[in-house]
């Protein structure tokens, strides 16, 4: 490329493409003998209006819940606002819809134009070649910095690129800065900061919990506890915080090894915070029934999910102040789960143009700033998809004002590691939160030791594996 040669990106391109084509109208008109000014238009004739330009219909979905879909038709306003000639009909359907709908659609031909895939459905997506790379779309694309993507391993697959983040999300912990300033404690994120590794691990958060496991009418029952029990996405967090993994390879599994040592020290800690310590609360315990949730302040930590800062919105805020945290480190350090939904073009979109212009700006950092400008909030909805918006006011305020700290985001998403997070087979996800979750819980109820629940999860894991490969 020559020096004094400007790659044209796609708003560039069509704007040209117009100006060309309005340029070879004129010189059409500018041979015919130019009309008298002062004549009177011919009886009956009237002036022609210039047609409107086309809008292309494009559908995009997702997984969400009713105001989901009204925040997707606000997100969509302001889109329209630069991009008029593409109009999208945002659908939202709830998640334990999603993954039945979504596939049934691809099947019958009816897929949406685009739509968002967390990484176990875009594993079957890809290999049912219901979407299509977008390589070129990203080559030719001047306003995009692939680099500056989170979690590109969750778009990759061998050479191609099969999406762009939709969000980015963060299993993480979340914590009652009330109950720690009233037990005298400093913060989890206190000990983060000041001390990373030898502050914030798994030693510290024992002594924490300790400290605000309390029974406070000496009933002898726990009425408030230091943390709440794990999600299957904490659980494998944990476990490779130890050093350890469920499956030998996470773009080939074939083989169970949470029978091994490392496995087994995770889940022996998981399992001694319970039973030993007594400052978890067991499986068995439905804290909800008794009133005690993160929510209802007598947690002191939760885990938080997703987009992990949604309950700063109004409507939505806690009755105390809070903040975000990864989970202790183990000997193998700081691991968070984290993953993205990308955007897909599917294979059937009449439309794929139009689909990559719409996915590039929703995924985009002008997104960011535009729907902000608008009144649309949406960092306190999901965590950023590039690394550019950690900087930006339009992020940041929104999350200050809701009394989080913005420096934690990149922090909890620079702990998430591999990426791509999740195994590439279709089984992961029933590996991950019903075979081996189900399994720990066996240990952590106290209903199986772990030498007996690990062998059980791993016959089940390989039967898993089998049925799909």
């Amino acid at each position: 490329m020559k020096m004094n040669e400007k790659r044209l990106n796609r708003r560039d391109f069509l704007r040209v493409g117009s100006m060309s084509a309005a340029g070879l109208s004129l010189a059409a008109c500018a041979v015919q003998p130019a009309p008298d000014s002062s004549a009177e238009p011919e009886s009956g004739m009237a002036q022609a209006d210039a047609p409107a330009p086309e809008v292309i219909e494009i559908s995009a979905a997702r997984h969400g819940f009713d105001d989901d879909a009204v925040l997707e038709g606000e997100i969509i306003s302001v889109f329209r606002e630069s991009h008029p000639h593409i109009n999208v009909e945002p659908i939202a359907l709830p998640w334990e819809d999603y993954n039945t709908k979504i596939p049934v659609m691809i099947a019958g031909g009816t897929a949406p134009d685009t739509f968002a895939c967390h990484p176990a459905l875009m594993f079957q997506v890809v290999h049912a070649g219901a979407a299509i790379p977008i390589n070129d779309y990203v080559d030719a694309d001047s306003d995009l910095n692939y680099d500056d993507i989170l979690f590109p391993g969750d778009a990759r697959f061998g050479d191609d690129i099969m999406g762009l983040p939709l969000w980015t999300s963060s299993h993480c912990l979340r914590f009652n800065k009330d109950l720690f300033e009233k037990a005298g404690l400093p913060t989890p994120a206190d000990l983060y900061w000041e001390d990373g590794e030898d502050g914030w691990n798994t030693d510290s958060f024992v002594e924490m919990l300790k400290e605000l496991s309390i029974d406070s009418d000496g009933d002898g029952q726990i009425d408030q506890w230091g943390c709440e029990g794990y999600w299957g996405t904490h659980t494998l967090a944990i476990v490779r915080a130890f050093g350890g993994d469920y499956l030998d390879d996470l773009f080939d599994p074939s083989k169970c090894t949470v029978e091994s040592a490392e496995v087994k020290a995770a889940v022996q800690w998981m399992a001694d915070c319970v039973l030993k310590h007594e400052v978890q609360p067991s499986p068995a315990l439905n804290l909800a029934e008794l009133g005690i949730e993160f929510r209802s302040g007598a947690i002191g930590m939760g885990m938080a999910a997703g987009g992990a800062v949604e309950d700063i919105r109004p409507g939505r805020e806690f009755p105390f102040g809070w903040d975000l945290v990864p989970l202790p480190a183990g000997p193998a350090g700081f691991i968070v789960w984290g993953d993205t939904d990308q955007s897909v073009t599917s294979s059937t979109t009449p439309n794929p143009d139009a689909v990559y212009e719409w996915m590039s700006w929703r995924s985009s950092a002008e997104a960011v700033q535009q729907t902000y400008d608008a009144g649309v909030l949406l960092a306190t909805y999901y965590m950023p998809t590039r690394k550019s918006i950690f900087d930006m006011e339009a992020y940041n305020k929104p999350l200050r004002d809701g009394g989080l700290d913005p420096k934690m985001i990149p922090r909890l998403l620079g702990h998430v590691k591999p990426d791509p997070f999740v195994y590439r087979t279709p089984a992961a996800l029933k590996i991950i939160f019903t075979i081996v979750y189900e399994e720990i819980r066996n240990v952590l109820r106290g209903t199986k030791d772990i030498d007996e629940a690990m062998a059980e999860a791993c016959v089940l894991t390989e039967e898993a594996l089998a049925e799909v490969s």
